[in-house]
């Protein structure tokens, strides 16, 4: 399969050196073997699945900084705003999700593998690209706000790589360090719920070198094809409102052309 190069341009985005519609351009993407991914840093993305070349990676970006970016592809991040202006409507949602008692809906399949040890539940908007029609029954502002997304073609959708939840790690449970299977999304935790006078050590989150801790309404924006983990060491819950978006500077056709291919992966019964 064969790859396109790509360089940077004055205002940074990526830009092929192939005619978008060559053959090229549409199968830019490998599946990789470690050696063809090479840094000098000591965590590197490492997608166990498929590698897009050429598109900017680092572990964590600035929520803030996104914010600001008013050229390039990078400047789509405006709904950052609206996200922090809904928080207590999205917060209450979610409490009003939890007093329903309505169930989780985190599966794992019979070949998965199971991440996490203690209780992590899901209550998801979309799971594999598949939107959850009923979730807007008991969070209406939320289903609106991830709609709103994926109408501006940045919400990821329609392949078995995108995911969109409620994440509530229960007190003591943890997620074994893992990296997300491909290199084509940022996933970002909008937190609303954190354990109150936690610390990293306490309740927190590693991407590659760098520790994080979450603050309720201030959203973190990571790639997850680097290698991470999280924990909650505490006896309260943490939820975040987790969400996948494309990587900005893959182009429109581009993502149309990805979505073919998994379409055909799952068509052929390569994928489930």
């Amino acid at each position: 399969m064969c790859c396109h190069d790509s360089e940077q341009n004055a205002t940074g985005d990526r830009k092929s050196r192939w005619p978008v519609s060559s053959p090229c351009a549409m199968a830019s993407a490998t599946i990789i073997q470690s050696a063809l991914c090479r840094t000098t840093a000591k965590f590197r993305p490492s997608p166990s699945l498929f590698f897009f070349p050429g598109l900017r990676q680092q572990p964590v970006y600035d929520a803030d900084e996104l914010q600001r970016t008013s050229s390039g592809s990078w400047a789509c991040f405006q709904w950052l705003q609206a996200l922090k202006a809904g928080h207590e409507q999205i917060k209450g949602e979610y409490l009003r999700l939890q007093a329903a008692q309505v169930p989780s809906d985190y599966l794992v399949g019979e070949q998965e593998h199971q991440l996490h040890e203690g209780e992590w539940q899901w209550h998801s908007f979309m799971q594999k690209g598949v939107i959850n029609k009923f979730f807007d029954m008991y969070c209406p502002a939320t289903a609106a706000f991830l709609m709103g997304l994926q109408k501006d073609q940045q919400l990821m959708r329609s392949i078995p790589l995108s995911y969109a939840f409620f994440s509530t790690l229960k007190g003591g449970a943890k997620i074994a360090a893992h990296s997300a299977p491909a290199n084509l999304r940022l996933r970002v935790h909008y937190p609303l719920i954190v354990p109150d006078g936690a610390g990293v050590a306490d309740c927190g989150m590693r991407i590659g070198e760098q520790q994080l801790q979450w603050t309720e309404g201030q959203p973190l924006v990571f790639d997850d094809s680097f290698e991470h983990e999280v924990w909650n060491k505490t006896e309260q819950d943490r939820v975040v409102l987790l969400f996948d978006i494309w990587h900005p500077e893959i182009t429109l056709p581009e993502r149309a052309a990805i979505r073919e291919m998994f379409a055909h992966a799952r068509e052929q019964g390569w994928l489930k």
